[in-house]
């Protein structure tokens, strides 16, 4: 890492962007979408509902060139128009009130307007719409306003709240999950709360990133459950995703990462970068639980705690402080923090290239796994006489990832590690209870 602490903290605020996604450019016709997809209890399919929901955006008279591009890229519909008629005879939608007409209207038209009859162009829309309604002649503002938007009627906006998912699924585009997959997930027996279907989808997607060693995305999968829950209103769970989502960032941890004999130190580090976002996302929420940092700081700890990753840069008291180094903007304790990790993972990678190097001087049937729990356990020598709680926990978890990254290589013995490391875990539960 670089010498100066003001160089360092800069290079820690990377702008990271999410993974890419590989997108087919075949276009699916509707007719062949709605082989397989399912019907909703008010009679409509996924893209009915989409329209419903940009109704009000669009006006009567439109031709099919006005629309959007998703609406043929994503739903394989050609004739928006033909859709929005269609909805508008079976009672989803009507034509928009004049005064609704107006309320969708653009600020600089509306004072184009205030304008042409020399009244006020000051204040905010909401002011700018009622001085049009009170202060110009319904007259001239139908001969004006000879088009009209949409409107939903009162089935319409049924419709669109009882599936409000494909809505939410629809402007998420970054989740790796569309609304037809979706919409086939929800009406597929057994039945079960929307809520709880969408989440077993997100749970089962991340067990099998996390099966796959595709860390990265699974962070990424935490995120997007992160978002639902948000789009609920369940703010307090949402918080618990959005720390899942933090301690896969601060972990290191690529998609596929796995570990040889050499620990990729710089790798790892430019890996444990939290996106601008993400810390975004932890401000808003922590205003709007109302939480203070301490409060947010033992929130973090509780369900830090009871995370595990196959590997992890930071301890879970330094995650804790990382995070609110982020949310405090603190660039030089966050380069002091990095450099410790960095100091870490260079004695760890020299404790595994000694043991691996041993392994090849002594005589064949050397057991490898008793010099890797050796290694580790020569972090606890003396550990009881330590008073200090938070050196305690910090020896522990490291002399857990020399067990963790002993997993990793062949001719050990994964049941001896990992009940090693079973017991290590269980010494600091009962260090921080």
């Amino acid at each position: 890492m670089a010498n100066n602490e003001k160089e360092i903290a800069q290079s820690i605020f990377l702008s990271l962007e999410s993974p890419t996604s590989d997108f087919t450019t075949e276009i699916i016709p509707i007719e062949d979408r709605l082989k397989t997809a399912c019907i909703s209890p008010n009679g409509l399919y996924p893209h009915e509902i989409i329209a419903l929901y940009y109704a009000h955006t669009y006006r009567e008279s439109a031709d099919r060139d006005d629309f959007q591009g998703f609406w043929l890229y994503q739903y394989g519909v050609n004739d928006v128009p033909a859709l929005l008629c269609s909805l508008a005879k079976r009672g989803f939608l009507r034509r928009a009130t004049l005064e609704n007409t107006i309320r969708e209207e653009k600020m600089n038209t509306l004072k184009e307007i205030l304008q042409e009859y020399g009244l006020k162009i000051n204040g905010n829309k909401e002011t700018l719409i009622l001085r049009v309604l009170r202060e110009i002649d319904e007259s001239d503002l139908d001969s004006r306003f000879t088009y009209r938007k949409y409107q939903l009627t009162e089935l319409g906006e049924k419709a669109l709240s009882d599936e409000i998912y494909i809505t939410y699924i629809h402007r998420n585009n970054y989740i790796t999950l569309d609304v037809w997959e979706v919409n086939k997930i929800v009406y597929t027996p057994p039945k079960a709360p929307l809520r709880d279907k969408i989440l077993s989808y997100f749970s089962n997607s991340a067990t099998a990133n996390l099966q796959n060693r595709n860390y990265k995305t699974l962070m990424y999968n935490k995120y997007a459950t992160y978002h639902f829950l948000l789009e609920l209103n369940d703010y307090k769970t949402a918080l618990i995703y959005l720390c899942e989502v933090l301690f896969w960032a601060l972990s290191g941890l690529d998609n596929h990462t796995k570990y040889q004999t050499r620990i990729e130190v710089n790798e790892l580090l430019r890996n444990a970068q939290i996106h601008a976002r993400f810390i975004n996302d932890l401000a808003k929420l922590q205003n709007t639980l109302n939480m203070s940092e301490n409060e947010l700081k033992a929130f973090m700890l509780n369900h830090f705690s009871a995370l595990r990753a196959p590997f992890h840069i930071f301890t879970t008291n330094e995650c804790i402080y990382v995070i609110i180094c982020w949310l405090r903007k603190d660039c030089i304790s966050l380069s002091q923090a990095y450099r410790k990790a960095e100091d870490r993972l260079e004695l760890l990678q020299t404790d595994i290239i000694k043991i691996i190097s041993s392994s090849r001087q002594i005589a064949i049937g050397v057991d490898i796994t008793n010099l890797i729990i050796l290694a580790a356990d020569m972090r606890l020598k003396d550990i009881d006489e330590i008073k200090n709680v938070e050196v305690k926990l910090e020896r522990i978890e490291t002399a857990a990832s020399i067990l963790i990254a002993g997993l990793q290589y062949p001719q050990v013995s994964i049941t001896r590690l990992q009940n090693r490391l079973n017991e290590i875990i269980a010494s600091k539960k009962d260090i921080i209870t």
